[in-house]
């Protein structure tokens, strides 16, 4: 019992710092396409709101509180980034 809290202890601690490293590397992009100045458009705005949704994500899972969320909107939210993600970074 002790060594499947300590492999899911260790689950959560790649998950943080997962979402960690994807909040970097989605506000480094996003700002430097802005001040590259992408042609107009202001698609680094996305970018830039990925990252702060990662950074909630990271926030729950270091707190915690990613465990109290019911098991359906853990899914719906797994769900629409695992759609939403792929899609924006091939645009």
């Amino acid at each position: 019992m002790r060594k499947k809290k300590e492999r899911r202890k260790d689950e959560e601690k790649i998950y943080e710092h997962l979402s960690d490293f994807g909040t970097a590397f989605c506000l480094v992009y996003g700002l430097i396409v802005a001040i590259a100045g992408s042609g107009g458009t202001k698609f680094f705005i996305v970018w830039i709101g990925i990252a702060v949704i990662l950074f909630v994500l990271a926030g729950l899972l270091h707190m915690g509180m990613w465990d109290r969320i019911p098991q359906i909107v853990r899914w719906i939210f797994g769900i629409l980034c695992g759609v939403f993600f792929p899609v924006v970074s091939c645009d």
